[in-house]
């Protein structure tokens, strides 16, 4: 099963316009603020804003760094 998570933070305005984002009724699984969930950062190995994460059956198959074209997303 396909999962997508999306790390960002309030003050990025990249992340924010991601907060949005849907497709054929797809959505971001979780949406994680790494400023109130810092853990995140070093679990993920987080290093810039936006990331999204894409995971398949709980194993990372891509990552998305920066601010996207939906489709990039969700296909």
């Amino acid at each position: 099963m396909k999962k997508i998570i999306k790390f960002g933070a309030v003050w990025c305005a990249g992340c924010t316009s991601l907060d949005s984002l849907a497709i054929d009724g797809l959505k971001f699984a979780e949406s994680i603020d790494v400023d109130s969930n810092p853990e995140y950062l070093k679990k993920y190995d987080i290093k810039k804003l936006p990331t999204v994460i894409i995971l398949e059956n709980d194993i990372e198959v891509e990552r998305i760094i920066g601010k996207k074209d939906i489709v990039t997303y969700f296909s």
